[in-house]
């Protein structure tokens, strides 16, 4: 009798103690450790960034990229060198957004990324209800603001490349249909993925592979990413 009442309470005791084992941890504390601790998803290895062919102009091939935009961004408010891991994608952001002069062409710069472990790398997931990502842009797309962690007010590392969903339409203060900030999504449903360097020290682990200039495509510059290129865009030079 006394055996059995001791093999009872220790197996009492070890199903108590799997219990407390099995409960569940806090999935979105997880997801932050383990982000900071591996540097989430891993960067495309090939990048493309639209601007405009004064830019390109300034660039040579088999370098590193020589300057950083300054305008305030999604993940920056002092400015960052925005890309793509889809040549369309940011061919489609060249031609909406980046028309200068009177010549009206953009351009499309074709990088390859080499991992640093001296330039960490912080990946917000691709869900736009995150409530990190939100705050994070709702922070940097108000004027005269210092950079700040993705991870929030308080924590001191500051990262030098941001990975994560891209914004759209964003205005201080005034949100559409009074709802959270929401994503681009391409022409199969799914978020666009936008790599920023936010740190100019890091634009030393990207390379120009190529740089192509277009014309600017009337037809093409609505809010909306394309499956494909338009059939008659015109390419007009290429460098590599």
């Amino acid at each position: 009798m006394f055996n059995t009442l001791i093999s009872k309470n220790f197996l009492l005791a070890f199903y108590l103690a799997s219990l407390v084992c099995a409960v569940p941890v806090d999935p979105s504390s997880t997801r932050r450790e383990l982000v900071a601790r591996t540097s989430g998803k891993p960067m495309a290895k090939i990048l493309y960034h639209g601007t405009s062919t004064r830019q390109c102009d300034q660039e040579k091939v088999k370098h590193s990229p020589s300057s950083m935009p300054t305008a305030k961004g999604d993940f920056s408010p002092v400015g960052g060198f925005y890309m793509f891991d889809d040549h369309t994608e940011a061919a489609w952001w060249g031609n909406m957004n980046r028309v200068t002069g009177t010549t009206k062409t953009f351009c499309v710069v074709e990088l390859e990324y080499t991992e640093s472990h001296e330039h960490k790398v912080y990946t917000f997931p691709m869900d736009d209800k995150d409530e990190l990502w939100q705050k994070f842009l709702d922070y940097n797309n108000h004027d005269g603001r210092t950079r700040i962690s993705p991870e929030g007010r308080g924590k001191t590392e500051l990262y030098s490349i941001i990975t994560g969903p891209m914004g759209v339409g964003y205005n201080p203060g005034k949100k559409a249909d009074n709802v959270a900030e929401k994503s681009y999504h391409d022409a199969k449903g799914h978020m666009i993925t936008q790599y920023v360097i936010v740190d100019k020290a890091a634009l030393s682990t990207l390379k120009i592979k190529k740089m192509e200039t277009y014309e600017f495509h009337e037809g093409w510059a609505d809010a909306k990413p394309p499956a494909s290129m338009p059939a008659d865009i015109k390419l007009l030079s290429t460098k590599e």
